[in-house]
């Protein structure tokens, strides 16, 4: 009974340490409803994405954590993912992970240098230097598969970009700003 004892108050006293150090979750699901997806804030700061099997809460898999906050988009067929990955106050970033897995998805690229870039060679202007820029994913496209990104940014009232749009194509992992284009992919219409 003096062994029990103390195993049962280490017990307690590391139950009742663990909740203060979330202070938040937010939980939601996956297009298919066969992931959980839970958002855990630190009291300390940041914040965790985990994912988890909606059959067996006990198979779970770290996903993101960062010092700040973060979103995620999933594809339709929830082969890729995409984390809005909100690192400061003045920057955000578009990362694209793919399925290796179930729950177990590996980044590929950070979309943001590229579509920055892309901007820059469309708007045909030099990389801008804001102190504030952001690249959101804002939308998944099914057929082709690609996403829509919003970039926006600025220095000051005379060098800014607001709310600019581009769409990046998962297989030929190219940007466009052709939206004509992907709205022609997206209708059928049978007599």
């Amino acid at each position: 009974m003096k062994r029990v004892a103390p195993a049962l108050i280490v017990l307690a006293v590391s139950a009742a340490a663990e909740p203060t150090s979330i202070d938040q979750i937010r939980t939601e699901f996956s297009p298919q409803a066969d992931i959980v997806v839970q958002h855990c804030w630190r009291r300390a700061g940041g914040e965790q994405i985990w994912l988890a099997s909606a059959d067996d809460f006990g198979k779970r898999r770290l996903l993101f954590d960062t010092a700040r906050s973060a979103g995620i988009m999933f594809s339709q067929d929830e082969e890729w993912l995409v984390v809005n990955d909100r690192w400061g106050s003045n920057g955000s970033s578009a990362r694209l992970y793919k399925k290796v897995a179930p729950l177990d998805y590996r980044e590929q690229l950070d979309l943001t240098g590229g579509a920055w870039d892309f901007f820059a060679q469309h708007e045909k202007v030099a990389q801008p230097d804001f102190d504030h820029r952001y690249t959101e994913a804002i939308r998944w496209i099914n057929k082709p598969a690609a996403i829509v990104l919003e970039l926006s940014g600025h220095m000051d009232h005379n060098h800014h970009v607001d709310g600019w749009l581009c769409i990046y194509y998962i297989e030929s992992k190219k940007f466009s700003t052709d939206i004509d284009a992907l709205n022609k992919q997206q209708v059928t219409l049978h007599d």
